[in-house]
């Protein structure tokens, strides 16, 4: 299943920018570096970050592309169930 999603923020700057959209396939076999997701985190709500690595449990530790963003020593590891999405086409506005 495919969905279109609109940017807010500037985390992903200059990969993505405010307005720009987003197409998520939310059917996804396989997770790897450098790959852009949507997480539904349990503190910072829906975040849309970039895949640096993964653990041997399966968790990712994620950053966003703009030094502004949330570091990811606050975001935390990433547990895969609050992964919604894998972003697969970007449409800059």
């Amino acid at each position: 299943m495919l969905s279109l999603r609109k940017i807010k923020g500037a985390s992903m700057y200059p990969v993505m920018a405010e307005n720009d959209y987003i197409v998520i396939n939310h059917l996804f076999w396989q997770l790897n570096a450098g790959d852009i997701i949507v997480v539904d985190h349990p503190i910072y709500k829906k975040i849309i970050k970039r895949i640096m690595a993964t653990a041997k449990n399966g968790d990712l530790w994620l950053r966003g592309e703009n030094t502004g963003s949330v570091t990811p020593e606050k975001m935390g590891w990433i547990k895969t169930q609050w992964v919604k999405g894998k972003v697969i086409y970007i449409i800059n506005s």
